[in-house]
């Protein structure tokens, strides 16, 4: 429902203004429903916005592509609660893109020539036991090299 300040007016004339919707989302208090994917994957905003006004009510398709830019621009400009939940998803990203890159080297894909090298834990030599007691292998092969009660 698409809720106007203003008089009522016929549901096939344009809107008179803005709607209550559109201006809760452009102060980034509230995000489109059903939400713009942002994913780099997504598809583009406006070819997902012409998506949901095909399959939308009719009364209801003047109110997608401005509820849409209210949207878009509310998430570019980092207002309102959208903008830190965006700033906290621009972080994350980083912080991943980071990681990635000093696990995979700087293309970021984990099994390429660029992967850096790590340095492992050589295999410790445990010192032997002198076996279980149950029969004498002098110690080979008793010892956990893991863990010191196996």
């Amino acid at each position: 429902m698409f809720l106007h300040p203003a008089a009522s007016f016929d549901i096939s004339d344009p809107p008179p203004g803005p709607s209550v919707n559109e201006r809760l989302v452009a102060e980034g208090s509230a995000v489109m429903e059903p939400e713009l994917q942002r994913e780099p994957t997504s598809a583009p905003v406006a070819d997902q916005v012409t998506a949901m006004q095909s399959a939308a009510h009719r009364a209801a398709v003047p109110y997608l592509a401005a509820i849409a830019h209210a949207d878009v621009a509310a998430w570019d400009g980092r207002l309102g609660a959208i903008g830190a939940c965006r700033a906290r998803l621009d972080l994350e990203a980083a912080q991943r893109e980071t990681r990635e890159r000093e696990w995979w080297g700087p293309d970021r894909l984990p099994g390429t020539d660029d992967d850096p090298r790590r340095q492992t834990t050589p295999d410790l030599d445990y010192p032997s036991t002198g076996g279980n007691g149950d029969n004498d292998s002098g110690g080979d092969g008793w010892f956990c090299r893991r863990h010191w009660w196996c």
